[in-house]
């Protein structure tokens, strides 16, 4: 995999860090974390890194965000300018600001895109392409929302299965009634 780590020619912290969404250093032991003693999350590889990012960009979507509400999160007023930060990701997205967003892997591909141009430096970006956002997306496995059609699918099976239960109890219950 893909990594960056601790390499002096690159400006951007978060790339040398393979953390190119800048994740600040918390209590979650992520899949690939490097040991370190920085203020940010290292990473083994910019996969990983960009793994951890989306999933933490996810875990708020999951919750009904809007792109205005996971921003103010994601980069606090405190430490950003966070209202020059929403206007930049929702014109590189097309995302609304103020709709709730969607829990899904576009969603999640347009954020992650966005977030890692707008936190390392204009001469870094093209260090981090598609090809690796889509990487460490497949990283997250089973973290996505059914899609609607895996949704009513598995509705379907539920309806199924219980409607098999039903004939199967009222069958029993005629023969045990006839059997007397």
């Amino acid at each position: 995999m893909k990594s960056y780590l601790n390499r002096s020619n690159i400006r951007s912290l978060g790339i040398r860090n393979n953390n190119p969404m800048n994740l600040r250093k918390t209590y979650i032991n992520w899949k690939g974390e490097v040991v370190s003693n920085n203020a940010f999350e290292q990473f083994s590889s910019l996969a990983y890194g960009i793994r951890a990012g989306a999933l933490n960009v996810l875990n708020k979507l999951k919750k009904g965000r809007t792109l205005t509400s996971l921003i103010n999160e994601y980069a606090p007023p405190h430490e950003n300018k966070t209202q020059a930060y929403i206007n930049y990701i929702a014109k590189l997205t097309g995302l609304p600001k103020h709709s709730r967003l969607s829990a899904d892997r576009n969603t999640l591909f347009k954020l992650t895109r966005a977030i890692c141009n707008m936190e390392n430096y204009p001469e870094d970006r093209h260090l981090v392409s598609n090809q690796d956002i889509n990487a460490g997306l497949n990283l997250l496995n089973n973290h996505f929302h059914p899609s609607e059609k895996a949704r009513d699918g598995l509705l379907f099976t539920v309806a199924v299965a219980g409607l098999l239960t039903y004939s199967f109890i009222k069958y029993s219950s005629h023969v045990s009634n006839n059997s007397k």
